[in-house]
């Protein structure tokens, strides 16, 4: 290698691995990762999913793909931006060093954002190949509206175009055919040439499809097919299919969405046959007993899960870990399951709020959110969330009450303060915003929320010519001078 690619120094090594930093911020790293010192491995660059939260390791699917004998750019990014945060100059520092090495395959690799990401950047990374999961081709568009909070936010730099395109590489998408993601399938149909997409349909395996893919025992051999150019995909016959809970679960709620409970209840049966101890499975097959009046049956399953020693907290902690691998369904099922043994938790009450905010349910996710706020009025945690699901769908006299409600009983946090300015800003009060959020980070000076914010909000006023008189040093805080109520409601 030329010198200017030998490791660096303070390169982590871990065993035989080696390690070396393209790019670190705080909420992006992108990484290489090898076995060996040569080039002449193929070379997976991946992409983290939505909800990722770990930028250390080697990234989405690393592990698997290193010990298959690849190396590994990792893309990881800890916020739910798609990628636009990638700085433009990346991809040439990326290309160069690339053919350096003389990787003999450049392959992508991702899921949902992820897969967003790897059909996007397959032009500027010149991939050959690109495995696309559950992949979304937009977010701020009229034709799916699950993720548009996040899509509305986003400065695009990024998008899945025909200029994003790799000239030769071909992309396997791989969805489930029943499921909103095929809309982002038919869109990519009619972006890339027929010769060049091979779209898998996968129904009922749900947003991601992964999990399906593993319970039915495919997931690193396809991969891995698609990857090393062996085949086009998985051969997934029916037998293998019904191997996983996860299809029979999406085939019985599907089956109850449109009103086939006894074929309902004869799949979610199926279900708790393949997992007798998996929460969701059982609490759906109670569900589907109650639509059906067996309320005895519905009630005895009940019992069961209880007396199996499933706590709610335990099924709370359930769903966490399901929003994290983005099972929406599932996770909804777990909380769903924990509020029936606990209604009064206004914990559970939220978290089942941020389940329904992030499949677009945003009118289920308020009512949600107004139960915990109810239980809980003193929380912080509750005022604050309660606050920023207003905000989301535009409400503001709504997120102005819940924050005057709360600061008038003094409950106090840096997200409070933070909405209170982000309401502000909505309301068109620039200068009173950025004061807010001026003041609440002399008190909160580490919240990186509120350090975004005021970052944000001094770019605006410079690029708008607005005046702001900024106080001296030492200057009373505005929540001593002011009363915040007064604003809140103003």
């Amino acid at each position: 290698m030329r010198a200017g690619w030998e490791w660096p120094l303070e390169n982590r090594r871990q065993g035989c691995m080696q390690a070396l930093d393209f790019h670190v911020s705080k909420t992006l790293k992108v990484q290489f990762f090898s076995m060996n010192d040569g080039g002449r491995r193929p070379l997976a660059v991946t992409f983290t999913p939505s909800n990722n939260k770990q930028l250390d390791g080697t990234g989405f699917g690393g592990d698997f793909l290193l010990k298959s004998g690849f190396d590994v750019l990792a893309f990881k990014s800890s916020v739910d931006g798609w990628f636009q945060e990638v700085p433009a100059e990346l991809f040439s520092a990326i290309n160069a060093f690339v053919a350096e090495r003389g990787h003999e395959r450049r392959v992508g690799y991702g899921s949902s954002m992820g897969g967003f990401a790897a059909i996007a950047f397959s032009g500027r990374l010149k991939l050959d190949t690109v495995l696309a999961c559950s992949p979304q081709f937009a977010i701020d568009q009229a034709f799916d509206k699950r993720w548009a909070f996040f899509g509305q936010q986003l400065a695009w730099r990024y998008r899945i175009d025909a200029a994003a395109l790799g000239a030769d590489c071909r992309y396997f998408v791989w969805a489930d055919s029943q499921d909103a993601d095929w809309l982002h399938v038919d869109r990519l149909r009619a972006l890339i040439a027929p010769s060049r997409l091979h779209v898998l349909a996968l129904p009922h395996s749900g947003h991601p499809c992964l999990q399906f893919l593993h319970e039915a025992r495919q997931l690193k051999p396809a991969v891995l097919d698609v990857l090393r150019g062996d085949s086009l995909g998985p051969q997934l016959h029916r037998h293998a299919r019904r191997d996983s809970k996860t299809y029979w679960k999406n085939l019985s709620r599907r089956l109850l969405t449109h009103r086939r409970p006894h074929a309902a209840l004869a799949a979610a049966h199926a279900a708790v046959a393949r997992d007798e101890r998996d929460p969701t499975s059982i609490w759906l097959k109670a569900k589907v007993l109650q639509v059906l009046g067996r309320e005895d049956e519905a009630r005895q399953l009940s019992r069961q899960m209880l007396g199996d020693g499933e706590h709610p907290r335990r099924l709370f902690q359930l769903s966490r870990r399901q929003m994290q691998a983005e099972q929406w369904v599932d996770a909804l099922s777990a909380i769903d399951a924990a509020l029936a043994m606990a209604p009064g938790s206004a914990q559970f009450h939220m978290q089942r709020a941020q389940v329904l905010s992030r499949t677009g349910r945003m009118g289920d996710a308020v009512q949600a959110a107004r139960e915990a706020h109810f239980i809980a009025t003193d929380d912080p945690e509750m005022n604050e969330q309660l606050g920023k699901l207003l905000l989301k769908i535009d409400d503001l006299p709504g997120a102005r009450e819940v924050l005057a409600q709360a600061l008038a009983s003094g409950v106090r946090s840096a997200g409070i303060f933070l909405h209170l300015s982000a309401t502000l800003l909505k309301l068109g009060r620039l200068n009173m915003a950025l004061r807010v959020a001026e003041d609440s980070l002399r008190h909160w000076p580490e919240d990186q929320r509120l350090q975004s914010h005021l970052a944000r909000l001094q770019a605006r006023v410079s690029a708008g010519g607005a005046r702001h008189r900024r106080r001296p040093a030492g200057a009373a805080q505005v929540w001593d001078e002011l009363s915040w109520v007064k604003i809140a409601r103003a």
